[in-house]
């Protein structure tokens, strides 16, 4: 779930444009204080996922025309199959997908 929220944080603030998902859900809040933590002591959080910036910027374009809150659920679920099935298609079969928001 940490990893999830780390790589996904920036996409539900974006395509959701919900600037404050991370301090106005609690989950999300406690998620993040606890990736915080990790992060200052074991690597830069903005150093790594400025790595992925292509990527970030390819799904966002893909979802900017969606207007309705059910599309953006339903592309970013897309986004999440597609990506699970290709980066470990044993685990997404047996273990299925966690959707967190």
């Amino acid at each position: 779930m940490l990893v999830q929220h780390l790589l996904t944080e920036r996409l539900m603030r974006n395509l959701f444009q919900n600037p404050e998902f991370t301090t106005r859900n609690i989950i999300a809040a406690q998620v993040e204080n606890v990736i915080e933590a990790m992060a200052s002591t074991s690597f830069s959080k903005q150093e790594f996922l400025k790595r992925l910036d292509p990527y970030y910027k390819a799904i966002e374009r893909a979802g900017a025309d969606l207007s309705h809150f059910t599309e953006k659920q339903d592309f970013l679920n897309s986004v999440y199959e597609q990506f699970f099935q290709r980066f470990s298609p044993d685990i997404a079969d047996t273990h299925g997908i966690v959707y967190a928001a």
